[in-house]
């Protein structure tokens, strides 16, 4: 969602069956969330974005663990807007812009286990 950290509830149910999944692998080390945004928060301070993409982690984090994942395996963290993943025109109204950059609002979950 635009400038926010809370989640879409299409998201609750993808994030209950990772859980689900996690409980079941007993090779599961760690869980590492990565909070994004895109360009439009910033107004021209990165830190605001720095500090939504950490949020968004964290939010997926908190819910981890309760849905059961133990907290020391989940490390999060933000990457701002530094990696996103599409491009959109400038002179679109800002609305456009908003909906065209939404790819770029995400939390990216990366699981390393053992072999």
């Amino acid at each position: 969602m635009f400038g926010e950290a809370t989640l879409d509830p299409s998201a609750q149910w993808r994030l209950n069956n990772l859980a689900n999944t996690i409980k079941q692998a007993n090779t599961l080390k760690e869980v590492v969330l990565v909070g994004h945004t895109d360009r439009m928060h910033s107004d021209g301070h990165p830190e605001r974005n720095q500090a939504l993409s950490e949020q968004r982690a964290e939010s997926i984090k908190q819910y981890l663990i309760g849905k059961g994942i133990a907290a020391d395996k989940i490390h999060t963290s933000g990457a701002g807007s530094t990696q996103p993943l599409v491009q959109c025109s400038t002179k679109q109204s800002k609305e456009k812009q908003i909906a065209c950059l939404e790819p770029n609002r995400r939390v990216e979950i990366i699981l390393r286990g053992a072999k």
